[in-house]
Protein backbone atom coordinates (compact mmCIF):
# COMPACT_ATOMS: atom_id res chain seq x y z
CA UNK A 1 0.00 0.00 0.00
CA UNK A 2 1.33 3.26 -0.96
CA UNK A 3 0.11 6.99 0.22
CA UNK A 4 0.50 10.21 -0.34
CA UNK A 5 0.46 12.48 2.67
CA UNK A 6 2.56 15.87 3.57
CA UNK A 7 5.15 15.31 0.98
CA UNK A 8 5.66 11.50 1.94
CA UNK A 9 5.53 8.67 0.73
CA UNK A 10 4.21 6.38 3.30
CA UNK A 11 4.54 2.56 1.97
CA UNK A 12 3.68 -0.22 3.65
CA UNK A 13 5.03 -3.79 1.82
CA UNK A 14 4.31 -7.13 3.92
CA UNK A 15 6.36 -10.03 2.86
CA UNK A 16 3.85 -12.85 2.54
CA UNK A 17 -0.08 -13.05 2.78
CA UNK A 18 0.35 -14.70 6.52
CA UNK A 19 3.18 -12.52 7.95
CA UNK A 20 1.80 -10.18 10.25
CA UNK A 21 5.09 -7.55 10.08
CA UNK A 22 4.73 -4.86 7.67
CA UNK A 23 7.69 -2.54 7.27
CA UNK A 24 7.06 1.33 6.83
CA UNK A 25 9.22 2.98 4.38
CA UNK A 26 8.57 7.03 4.81
CA UNK A 27 10.50 8.82 1.64
CA UNK A 28 10.49 12.91 1.94
CA UNK A 29 8.92 14.08 -2.01
CA UNK A 30 10.52 17.02 -3.54
CA UNK A 31 9.06 19.44 -6.25
CA UNK A 32 10.63 20.01 -8.95
CA UNK A 33 13.13 22.75 -9.35
CA UNK A 34 14.33 23.85 -12.69
CA UNK A 35 18.05 25.63 -12.53
CA UNK A 36 17.85 28.57 -14.20
CA UNK A 37 20.01 29.44 -16.94
CA UNK A 38 20.23 32.19 -19.55
CA UNK A 39 17.07 34.06 -20.07
CA UNK A 40 17.94 34.46 -24.43
CA UNK A 41 19.88 32.53 -26.68
CA UNK A 42 21.38 33.97 -29.69
CA UNK A 43 22.30 31.34 -32.57
CA UNK A 44 22.93 31.71 -36.00
CA UNK A 45 20.35 30.22 -38.78
CA UNK A 46 21.58 26.54 -39.86
CA UNK A 47 23.18 26.03 -36.51
CA UNK A 48 22.69 23.42 -33.68
CA UNK A 49 20.81 25.19 -30.15
CA UNK A 50 20.72 22.86 -27.21
CA UNK A 51 18.01 25.06 -24.67
CA UNK A 52 18.69 24.10 -21.24
CA UNK A 53 16.43 22.56 -18.28
CA UNK A 54 17.66 21.01 -15.92
CA UNK A 55 15.16 20.08 -13.08
CA UNK A 56 15.22 18.12 -10.14
CA UNK A 57 12.77 16.89 -7.65
CA UNK A 58 11.78 13.78 -5.97
CA UNK A 59 10.74 11.57 -7.52
CA UNK A 60 13.03 12.65 -10.62
CA UNK A 61 10.91 15.31 -12.71
CA UNK A 62 9.55 14.55 -16.22
CA UNK A 63 10.28 17.32 -19.10
CA UNK A 64 8.17 18.91 -21.56
CA UNK A 65 8.27 21.60 -24.32
CA UNK A 66 6.55 23.86 -25.31
CA UNK A 67 6.78 26.34 -28.05
CA UNK A 68 3.63 29.18 -27.38
CA UNK A 69 0.72 27.04 -26.32
CA UNK A 70 1.69 23.77 -28.59
CA UNK A 71 3.97 20.96 -27.62
CA UNK A 72 7.40 20.64 -29.26
CA UNK A 73 7.58 17.86 -31.69
CA UNK A 74 10.11 15.88 -30.29
CA UNK A 75 11.05 13.39 -33.18
CA UNK A 76 14.51 12.54 -32.91
CA UNK A 77 15.02 14.76 -35.85
CA UNK A 78 15.18 18.04 -36.20
CA UNK A 79 13.88 18.31 -32.62
CA UNK A 80 15.42 16.21 -29.72
CA UNK A 81 15.29 15.55 -26.13
CA UNK A 82 18.52 14.81 -23.85
CA UNK A 83 18.71 12.89 -20.80
CA UNK A 84 19.30 16.37 -18.64
CA UNK A 85 16.04 17.81 -19.95
CA UNK A 86 18.01 19.96 -23.02
CA UNK A 87 15.68 20.37 -26.13
CA UNK A 88 17.88 20.50 -28.99
CA UNK A 89 17.42 21.96 -32.52
CA UNK A 90 19.40 20.41 -35.25
CA UNK A 91 19.52 23.46 -37.35
CA UNK A 92 18.19 26.07 -36.31
CA UNK A 93 15.64 28.34 -39.04
CA UNK A 94 13.95 32.15 -38.29
CA UNK A 95 10.66 30.33 -37.81
CA UNK A 96 12.12 28.64 -35.07
CA UNK A 97 12.39 31.53 -32.97
CA UNK A 98 10.29 32.77 -30.13
CA UNK A 99 9.88 31.64 -26.30
CA UNK A 100 10.03 27.95 -25.24
CA UNK A 101 8.67 27.10 -22.45
CA UNK A 102 10.42 23.82 -20.13
CA UNK A 103 7.69 22.40 -17.87
CA UNK A 104 9.15 19.87 -15.11
CA UNK A 105 6.56 17.71 -13.28
CA UNK A 106 6.24 15.08 -10.59
CA UNK A 107 3.95 14.34 -8.28
CA UNK A 108 4.01 16.74 -6.19
CA UNK A 109 3.75 19.92 -8.62
CA UNK A 110 5.34 21.49 -11.08
CA UNK A 111 8.00 24.12 -12.36
CA UNK A 112 8.20 26.36 -15.44
CA UNK A 113 10.98 28.06 -17.18
CA UNK A 114 10.87 30.17 -20.56
CA UNK A 115 14.08 31.02 -22.88
CA UNK A 116 13.56 33.21 -25.63
CA UNK A 117 15.62 31.87 -28.60
CA UNK A 118 16.38 34.84 -31.23
CA UNK A 119 17.32 33.39 -34.77
CA UNK A 120 20.12 35.81 -36.64
CA UNK A 121 19.51 35.38 -40.33
CA UNK A 122 23.05 35.00 -42.86
CA UNK A 123 24.55 38.20 -43.69
CA UNK A 124 25.44 38.36 -47.35
CA UNK A 125 27.51 40.75 -49.52
CA UNK A 126 26.54 40.41 -53.20
CA UNK A 127 28.67 42.05 -56.06
CA UNK A 128 26.78 43.30 -58.89
CA UNK A 129 28.42 44.28 -62.43
CA UNK A 130 27.54 48.10 -63.06
CA UNK A 131 25.62 47.18 -66.24
CA UNK A 132 23.08 44.65 -65.15
CA UNK A 133 22.16 47.23 -62.46
CA UNK A 134 21.75 50.08 -65.05
CA UNK A 135 19.67 47.94 -67.16
CA UNK A 136 17.16 47.32 -63.88
CA UNK A 137 17.51 50.98 -63.14
CA UNK A 138 19.14 50.19 -60.00
CA UNK A 139 22.04 52.65 -60.84
CA UNK A 140 20.49 56.23 -58.60
CA UNK A 141 19.73 54.27 -55.32
CA UNK A 142 23.53 52.48 -55.88
CA UNK A 143 24.95 56.25 -56.02
CA UNK A 144 28.48 56.06 -54.23
CA UNK A 145 28.61 52.37 -53.80
CA UNK A 146 30.53 51.75 -56.94
CA UNK A 147 34.40 50.98 -56.86
CA UNK A 148 36.47 49.93 -59.78
CA UNK A 149 33.69 49.34 -61.96
CA UNK A 150 32.02 46.83 -59.48
CA UNK A 151 29.18 47.78 -57.39
CA UNK A 152 28.68 46.06 -53.60
CA UNK A 153 25.28 46.31 -52.14
CA UNK A 154 24.40 44.59 -48.71
CA UNK A 155 22.34 42.16 -49.01
CA UNK A 156 20.56 40.18 -45.96
CA UNK A 157 19.10 36.24 -46.66
CA UNK A 158 16.36 35.40 -45.31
Amino acid sequence: MTKLENNFLQECSCTSFSSHYCGLNLSSLVPPKIQRGPRVLKVQAGQRVDIPCSAQGVPAPAIAWFKGRSAVPIDGGQFSHSLDGALSISSVQLPDAGVYKCVASNVVGSDVSEITVRVQGISVRAVILPLVLARYNFMPVLSGLCFGGLCSLPLTVT
